[in-house]
């Protein structure tokens, strides 16, 4: 776990990825921003990773598959979705 901060300083664990440049961006489909240790130390820390994908109107994403039986959470914030899971 990260060790706390003697400052009070947010600036280590607070990271704006809507103002993040996208990794990967897709005209007419959307943009992918992932975020590692090297950008976002925290992470590191705690052992996460995130991606923030943003998807245009009427856009899809391709199916994930996840081989070391990592835990992935999915959050539509805005319009609509549809999840779904196979090979269960």
């Amino acid at each position: 776990m990260p060790q706390p901060c003697e400052n009070n300083s947010t600036d280590k664990i607070v990271y704006d990825v809507d103002a993040a440049l996208p990794d990967i961006d897709v005209k007419n489909a959307g943009s992918l921003t992932a975020l590692t240790e090297m950008k976002f130390p925290f992470l590191g820390q705690v052992g996460l990773s995130a991606t923030r994908l943003k998807l245009h109107a009427n856009a899809m994403s391709s199916p994930m598959y996840a081989a070391d039986s990592s835990v992935q959470a999915i959050y539509v914030t805005k319009g609509s979705g549809r999840i779904q899971v196979v090979g269960i």
